[in-house]
């Protein structure tokens, strides 16, 4: 069997589109909504910039799909708060996305959208971070939570 990989933007791309066909694609302009959405993507895209500079700094793989390739374990940062800033980064697009809606039934779309990363993404990429960094990499999914 062949694992098949799905890169995370487009699997959150993918639940996008799920929430709005679940809301039949009619979006509701609600000023408070638009407001958070807002703020939802600034917060999106400040964790995700955040990340991708801690890993520029370290000279590491930013790829999800090549986590043997990492070399340095990044504990500091954002990272020192999530585990997974990128994908929460995400998440927090998807949340704005499913506010511009506001479909009761978008908010599916974010469990499915968390389950799926955590299972087929999150996952795999932290047992190589466990045979590569061992004990260290233990000792900070103790401290700090895999999501929020």
């Amino acid at each position: 069997m062949r694992n098949v990989f799905i890169p995370p933007p487009v699997v959150m791309g993918l639940c996008g589109l799920l929430a709005a066909w679940m809301a039949d694609f009619k979006y509701q302009l609600q000023y408070s909504n638009l407001l958070v959405a807002c703020l939802m993507v600034i917060i999106g895209v400040y964790i995700a910039s955040a990340a991708v500079m801690a890993f520029k700094r370290a000279n590491t793989t930013i790829h999800p799909n090549k986590a043997e390739h990492t070399v340095t374990l990044i504990v500091d940062g954002v990272y020192a708060f999530t585990r997974n800033p990128m994908y929460l980064s995400m998440m927090f697009v998807l949340i704005a996305w499913c506010l511009v809606f506001v479909s009761a039934w978008g908010w599916f779309s974010v469990g499915l959208y968390i389950a799926y990363i955590t299972r087929f993404q999150i996952m795999p990429e932290e047992q190589v971070l466990k045979r590569k960094f061992g004990q260290r990499y233990e000792s900070y999914c103790l401290s700090v939570r895999r999501w929020v």
